[in-house]
């Protein structure tokens, strides 16, 4: 097999048609029935969500359309033992309490929770939380760019010389469904700190 060939074999596995139940069957009935819970959580969260089954990876991914493209946010990725519920752009979610994974594995870009087997988090902050990734998703790359620029603050520091600063490359070109993402900054650093 050829690598064209390897590449056009993996695509074909990303766009079949499989339903998310033959995946989920797979699995323990208790990982089954949270998995479930989470892909009614979701779609109940986020209308127009897309969801695509990804047998490679063993996933279930969550997007938005955006013209002919998808803006994934979110996936549920279940195992024998526990099953994960993680976001794109999870480093870029304010989580002030630190209850997502992925930080201490230096993930560079999802975080996520894990279940095991069943749901331990109020549904209510999980639907913040996939709200808040939607909302990433759908931004311009640049913004999102700017906003792992800046450490992810959207209030700039002021700029030297000046007491009061002003409005930064961040908050730039963002709307205010954008701006009610943060605050949010990378892995949870203070604002006022350097990422990493």
């Amino acid at each position: 097999m050829t690598g064209a060939d390897a590449n056009r074999s993996e695509h074909r596995a990303v766009d079949d048609a499989q339903p998310a139940e033959f995946l989920l069957d797979a699995y323990p009935t208790a990982i089954r029935e949270t998995g479930r819970a989470l892909r009614e959580l979701i779609f109940r969260t986020v209308p127009g969500t897309v969801e695509t089954v990804r047998p490679g990876w063993h996933w279930i991914a969550y997007s938005l359309p955006d013209g002919r493209r998808v803006r994934n946010y979110a996936w549920i990725g279940p195992e024998r033992k526990h099953i994960h519920l993680g976001f794109e752009h999870g480093i870029l979610l304010a989580d002030p309490d630190r209850i997502l994974h992925g930080a201490e594995e230096r993930l560079k870009q999802f975080r996520y929770f894990t279940f095991e087997p069943a749901m331990d988090v109020d549904p209510a902050v999980l639907a913040d939380f996939l709200r808040r990734a939607a909302d990433l998703a759908t931004m311009p790359s640049g913004a999102r760019r700017a906003l792992a620029e800046t450490g992810g603050r959207t209030r700039p520091r002021p700029c030297r010389g000046h007491s009061r600063g002003h409005r930064g490359r961040a908050d730039r070109g963002l709307t205010e469904a954008q701006r009610r993402i943060g605050p949010v900054f990378l892995d949870d650093a203070p604002a006022d700190s350097p990422p990493g």
